[in-house]
């Protein structure tokens, strides 16, 4: 263990990627002996989080691994440590493909340990806690519980505790044939009969994820996607880079400058601006398909697409340098009518998914295994173990299994919540945002209480300040947030006095 030289202690409480990202950044920031770092996480390895466990390579990343890093100034960051690695290397030399998830958690891994020899050259001591954190207390530093009665003080904790559960919306928990956490996949559905009727809950990535490491399992059974849109992601194109000309932080200042908040109608419109040089449609975009056609003709359509560039997913993932800062001063009004109305449009077309696993979806679907079913309304167990959902209509179909694939949910649900989060809540050392997540000031990610302020020693990044930021699935953001976090907590302690003379 480094020698800590001024007391300071920073904990923090989750360990996956965005843990990883941050606490890369302190260490390299961090001045010699200046501080001391404990990460909590209690169900796996530091790394690889509930995203990139070790899990069936059936599952893949969305994204192309030359794009992928938890090093903001280093996109290719991941790549390269895949083509030097003595293990890895050869298995996927000359790829540059959509690889398996669990590759990408063996990175995390890796990046973490490095990060903990650096930190001992720099007497900067990196300890793990495998325990879960449920409670937070603040007095003069901040007490953290863990679920053995055990407290930690800490100077600075950080909250990188990822996703919170899924949303039970039926209450089906308890009954033996319901999964409720899908991830990992294989053990979930490893006790599945293999001619059983499946429901899929929802119809985004998770579901699709499910559907076919089901049918890689040898299911024979049909699997039904069911969700109240009906709406499958779109399939990803070759990527083209992009620079935006009309969707630019400077549109967004003579916008503010006009009437100081932006309206929801003028993103539509440099939206169209952008689109309108390749000829294409913005409505294409942000409104649902399934109103226009069956959803294996709209995946084939799909998939016909994905064979050309199509600019407007270029559009959208370039918007990622400003997105953040466009939902900041968008109107409160039109920031409902977004989550309303196109939330979950957009995260289906802004998350589209490999090609391949269109083609294996749509392949099951032509075969009438698979079946993506909108309109869902309600559904329950019945005495003999099996379910029953009710869709528009009032038409009833019967499932032998349910499986939770809706994904994450935003807003903090009581049932959703984490210990400690219900903690930080009921203390009133924070407080939910209307649009999800916890509140936390935008520029420097310090968590919002009950009153209004803005505690810097207690920070959160990652998924729980998707209220704030709105799309927080992007690694290259978290890891641009980790960075600027990283910097402001160790001129935090500067500033203090506690390190001033060694700075």
């Amino acid at each position: 263990m480094g020698e800590n030289r001024f007391g300071v202690s920073i904990g923090v409480v989750g360990g996956g990627a965005a843990c990883v990202s941050l606490v890369h950044y302190l260490v390299d920031k961090g001045v010699p002996g200046s501080f001391d770092v404990t990460v909590f996480e209690a169900n796996r390895p530091v790394g690889p989080g509930l995203a990139y466990q070790q899990d069936t390579d059936i599952l893949r990343m969305n994204r192309m691994a030359r794009t992928m890093s938890v090093l903001a100034e280093d996109p290719e960051h991941f790549w390269k440590w895949l083509s030097s690695h003595p293990y890895y290397a050869p298995l996927y030399e000359g790829t540059d493909d959509y690889l398996p998830r669990s590759l990408f958690g063996a990175y995390l891994q890796d990046v973490f340990e490095q990060t903990r020899r650096v930190g001992l050259k720099k007497s900067i001591s990196v300890e793990v806690v495998k325990k879960e954190v449920i409670h937070l207390y603040k007095r003069d530093r901040y007490r953290l519980m863990t679920r053995d009665g055990e407290t930690h003080e800490f100077d600075i904790v950080i909250l990188c505790i990822g996703h919170p559960s899924s949303i039970d919306h039926f209450n089906l928990r308890g009954n033996d044939r319901y999964v409720h956490h899908p991830y990992p996949l294989s053990p979930a559905i490893s006790v599945i009969f293999r001619n059983d009727r499946v429901a899929v809950l929802g119809s985004s990535l998770t579901a699709v994820d499910v559907a076919i490491a089901l049918q890689k399992q040898g299911h024979a059974g049909e699997i039904h996607l069911l969700s109240r849109t009906g709406e499958l992601p779109s399939v990803r194109s070759e990527f083209a880079p992009c620079q935006l000309r009309y969707l630019t932080r400077e549109a967004m200042v003579g916008i503010l400058q006009k009437r100081g908040v932006i309206r929801l109608r003028d993103i539509i419109r440099l939206f169209r601006r952008e689109l309108r040089p390749y000829g294409e449609d913005w409505r294409d975009v942000l409104f649902p398909h399934s109103r226009k056609r069956s959803p294996v003709e709209w995946l084939k359509r799909e998939l016909d697409a994905a064979r050309n560039k199509r600019r407007w997913q270029s559009v959208l993932a370039a918007a990622n340098e400003i997105i953040e800062e466009f939902w900041l001063y968008l109107d409160e009004a039109d920031k409902n009518r977004f989550m309303r109305d196109y939330h979950r449009l957009f995260m289906a077309r802004r998350n589209p998914m490999p090609v391949r696993n269109a083609v294996k979806i749509h392949q099951m679907m032509q075969q009438r295994q698979l079946t993506v079913k909108g309109g869902l309304k309600h559904m329950d167990a019945l005495s003999d173990g099996t379910f029953f959902a009710q869709f528009d209509g009032g038409e009833i179909k019967r499932y032998d299994w349910v499986i939770n694939a809706t994904g994450s949910s935003r807003n903090l649900e009581l049932a959703s919540c984490s210990g400690l989060l219900l903690s930080l809540l009921h203390n009133g050392y924070a407080r939910r945002h209307a649009h999800g997540g916890i509140d936390v000031d935008f520029q420097t990610g310090a968590v919002v209480d009950q009153q209004g302020r803005a505690d810097l020693r207690l920070r959160a990044v990652g998924h729980i300040t998707c209220g704030t930021y709105y799309y927080t699935g992007s690694l290259e953001l978290i890891a641009k947030r980790a960075e600027q976090m990283a910097a402001e907590i160790v001129d935090l302690l500067a500033r203090s006095g506690k390190i001033a003379e060694l700075v």
